[in-house]
């Protein structure tokens, strides 16, 4: 995904998603719950992840996954726009 426009459009094509807001940001929900956030920085979006699946793809690919403090044991890993794996 190049920006959050891609992210969002890609998530939605998903079943059972719908455009929403999580804490006061745009975000991508499933069933109800968010599980894609547009983040405040431009460089990356969030994506629900359990903490297990989020540390291997921290580990795995690091040029598109990360985390920062905040994101720290909270299940969502972040994904960079821009992406050399951008089918990641």
């Amino acid at each position: 995904m190049k920006d959050w426009e891609g992210a969002r459009d890609f998530a939605i094509r998903l079943s059972e998603t719908e455009l929403s807001a999580s804490y006061g940001k745009p975000a991508v929900k499933l069933r109800g719950k968010a599980f894609l956030y547009r983040r405040r920085e431009q460089g990356n979006f969030a994506v629900a992840s359990p903490l297990g699946e989020k540390e291997l793809l921290i580990e795995t690919d690091p040029d598109t996954f990360c985390e920062t403090d905040h994101y720290r044991r909270w299940p969502a890993v972040l994904g960079r726009y821009g992406s050399p794996e951008p089918e990641r």
